[in-house]
């Protein structure tokens, strides 16, 4: 789960600050509780079985934790260095081990098989944290190690954002204030408005550009948002340069300083350099019928976005049941996939602004042509994809270290080449979606989407499934894809009928 998935952002995170805020009106222990399921579930996402090695690292660090209270113990710095050690021994493992056998197999032309291993999510930040609250309770910072205030600090799933910066006292402070557990309204509002001002004007300014064909200066005002936070990062942080040293606040500042930078690039580029549209806050004010074509074309996107998640869980769910490797095929498939599917999400984003501005001029021809030409340089970024995963799958594949996996690779082959047959379908599909979208059809979109990644390939590949070979439920995608294009091509009719022709 990606903090800037619409899967988190729209469930998991409101569930969560729901559920702390509501139970922590009950009790405030019960707000813990929230936190602490949320993180575990939140690291177990991808893969359950990484909640062993955490919870075995939960088990020896906080046994070690309560020794080092007691004021009798003599060998306290012995007892401090054992965990660390411990600590630091599972990291390199985890970690480094397959990097090590890597370079010695490289050094001394030896062949040694790499390790297949269970990473967990984040296992570099509890490892630190880990340690952080080991030497606070050394050195009475701590005075009582309390179970559930350790397990809330260690296992808190944003420290994966803003890494291991937060003092277990401080923490353990927060969690345990009273007023924290009520919804601070102004604050909420305060934080809302100064992420999202910068946020929000510099994604309008980005699709003004895109929509009048300024692509370039759009990538422009991106870069400089994330130079600008790039750099201010380390210097508010670490209070380099003269600045104060502001933690996790100034990782905050920076990255909202960063978008402020690049909202205000947008602006400027807008009024200079876009000639075709000019910002004038003279006489603005609502329009209902402007926000209705909005929200048309917006909100099937965000459910869109969406759907793409619930698909991959619920897809995962069906390969468990023949085996983790079925799932990191899946896995490693999207990833290869991306490498295709990429420069034709480019192109159509470049064509939705095409297209909408040649729909709103009424230059039906243009925006014939327009389609044309994408679809043939969609079909053949898709072809050469194809041809890719019909001849070298596992030239593919061992760029994930797949090689020296068997497993991994036979299945792996057999998935590449199946799921490719879909490619060209999915050109097609994707370039008349970017038509429908530019002339306001966003609901044809997503009919297409729920098509294409739940009304049929979660049906289809459950039924195949059930053969009992994994190899079946890999051809759900081909199939789901040649019903999507049907579904596209009589929506593309109905639409050319009643829009397109009466342009």
């Amino acid at each position: 789960m990606q903090f800037n998935s619409f899967l988190f952002i729209l469930c998991f995170l409101p569930l969560v600050l729901l559920g702390y805020f509501t139970l922590g009106r009950v009790h405030p222990v019960w707000s813990k509780f929230v936190l602490i399921g949320a993180s575990l579930f939140f690291y177990a996402y991808a893969e359950p079985r990484t909640l062993l090695p955490l919870g075995l690292s939960l088990l020896v660090n906080y046994i070690f934790s309560k020794l080092l209270e007691s004021e009798k113990l003599r060998w306290r710095r012995f007892f401090l260095a054992v965990p660390v050690c411990i600590n630091a021994a599972l990291l390199l493992y985890f970690k480094y081990l397959n990097f090590a056998i890597t370079n010695y197999n490289a050094l001394f032309h030896t062949d040694h098989a790499l390790k297949t291993l269970l990473l967990p999510v984040g296992i570099s930040f509890f490892t630190f944290q880990q340690i952080a609250y080991l030497v606070s309770v050394y050195r009475k910072e701590l005075l009582k190690a309390d179970l559930i205030d350790y397990l809330a600090y260690i296992t808190y799933f944003p420290k994966l954002l803003m890494g291991p910066l937060m003092e277990p006292v401080d923490f353990v402070e927060q969690l345990n204030d009273l007023d924290r557990k009520k919804i601070n309204w102004d604050n909420l509002a305060c934080g809302v408005k100064i992420f999202s001002f910068g946020l929000f004007f510099g994604i309008c300014f980005e699709r003004m550009m895109q929509a009048t064909g300024n692509t370039v200066l759009s990538m422009v005002t991106q870069l400089t948002g994330a130079v600008i936070n790039i750099i201010l990062d380390p210097i508010m942080i670490f209070g380099l340069l003269g600045c104060p040293a502001m933690g996790i606040a100034g990782a905050a500042i920076a990255t909202v300083i960063g978008q402020i930078g690049g909202m205000t690039l947008g602006l400027v580029l807008n009024q200079a350099k876009n000639v075709e549209l000019r910002l004038h806050l003279k006489g603005f004010r609502p329009n209902k019928t402007i926000l209705k074509g909005i929200l048309d074309v917006g909100f099937p996107s965000i459910i869109m976005q969406s759907i793409s998640s619930v698909m991959n869980v619920l897809m995962n769910m069906i390969l468990l049941g023949f085996g983790a490797m079925a799932v990191n095929v899946l896995g490693v498939y999207f990833k290869l996939q991306s490498f295709v599917f990429m420069p034709v999400f480019g192109l159509s984003n470049g064509l939705v602004a095409i297209l909408g501005y040649n729909y709103g001029a009424r230059m039906r021809a243009r925006v014939y042509d327009a389609l044309k030409v994408a679809l043939i340089w969609a079909c053949v970024i898709m072809l050469l994809g194809t041809i890719a995963f019909l001849l070298i799958p596992e030239t593919l594949l061992s760029l994930f270290e797949a090689g020296d996996a068997r497993d991994l690779t036979d299945m792996g082959v057999v998935a590449l080449r199946v799921i490719s047959l879909s490619f060209l379908l999915a050109a097609v599909g994707i370039t008349i979606s970017t038509l429908f979208q530019a002339v306001g059809k966003g609901m044809y979109s997503l009919w297409m989407s729920l098509c294409r990644q739940i009304i049929v390939l979660l049906p289809v590949a459950w039924l195949l499934s059930k053969t009992g070979n994994v190899d079946a439920v890999w051809w759900s995608f081909p199939i789901a894809e040649l019903f999507s294009v049907a579904l596209c091509l009589l929506l593309y009719r109905r639409g050319d009928r009643n829009m397109l022709q009466k342009l």
